[in-house]
């Protein structure tokens, strides 16, 4: 487990550490509406640099404001949901329930049922733009959990025709967004190979695990990247990532 958490741990925090100070330091004060000082003296910039730790927030003082968003950097919006990730599967590895498979699909069972109760009948998780942190987080334990059934779960093309549909409908209605997600991982990992043979189900889903937990810490290219992005748009939109932009790149990626 500390070898898990190191090995994450440099992964995410050297390059965060120089996107967020470059961001507060260098774009900031060229970009920014307010005076030098003033910049410098707000509490808000004080604060970007609490991203360093997770604690989130999208805006440095008087930059971007002629965009029609005035966001920074949104790609920070997977951090909650990695730290989740990271923070949940280390203990399901001190604890050593993270290899058994009985207590993994009960467990999981029991928050599916507590989520789309609360999704169906309140605003449980419902976001104007994109999912919530703990949506994510909860799709990344389907995956998860689709790889230690991965023996009993056949590669047909009529599965993939329902689970297509399914995917579709359950993620257009605001209120099923819980009832998607093991038909959106089925469709992702079939597609990855065509259906061959379950080896290669079992095989690709364990990459389709691996690879949403490699994107959702991909700080050094899509961190980087978005201030740029938010100056080059102006006022011709956000840029919203999706988990269906993540699961899209999963599916196109190549070995």
């Amino acid at each position: 487990m500390s070898t898990f958490l190191a090995f994450r741990a440099f992964r995410i925090f050297p390059a965060l550490f120089v996107e967020v100070t470059l961001s507060a330091l260098l774009l900031g004060p060229l970009f920014t509406r307010l005076l030098l000082h003033e910049y410098f003296s707000n509490s808000q910039f004080f604060r970007y640099f609490g991203n360093i730790i997770g604690w989130i927030t999208f805006y440095l003082p008087g930059v971007f404001e002629t965009n029609r968003y005035d966001i920074v950097n949104a790609n920070l919006w997977t951090l909650p949901s990695e730290f989740d990730c990271y923070f949940i599967t280390a203990l399901l590895m001190l604890t050593g329930a993270i290899s058994r498979k009985t207590f993994c699909t009960a467990a999981l069972a029991i928050v599916t049922v507590v989520f789309v109760f609360l999704n169906t009948f309140s605003s449980f998780a419902i976001t104007p733009f994109v999912y919530s942190g703990y949506t994510i987080t909860y799709y990344f334990f389907v995956g998860m959990l689709f790889y230690h059934w991965k023996d009993q779960i056949p590669a047909r093309w009529w599965l993939f025709a329902v689970s297509a549909g399914a995917s579709y409908i359950f993620m257009y209605f605001k209120h099923s967004i819980f009832l998607a997600p093991m038909f959106v991982v089925y469709c992702v990992v079939f597609l990855r190979r065509g259906g061959n043979s379950r080896n290669r189900l079992a095989a690709e889903s364990r990459l389709f695990v691996w690879s949403l937990f490699v994107r959702l810490s991909d700080n050094a290219g899509l961190l980087g990247a978005f201030p740029f992005t938010s100056r080059s748009c102006s006022s011709n939109g956000p840029y919203w990532p999706s988990v269906l932009t993540e699961l899209r790149s999963i599916l196109l990626e190549h070995n």
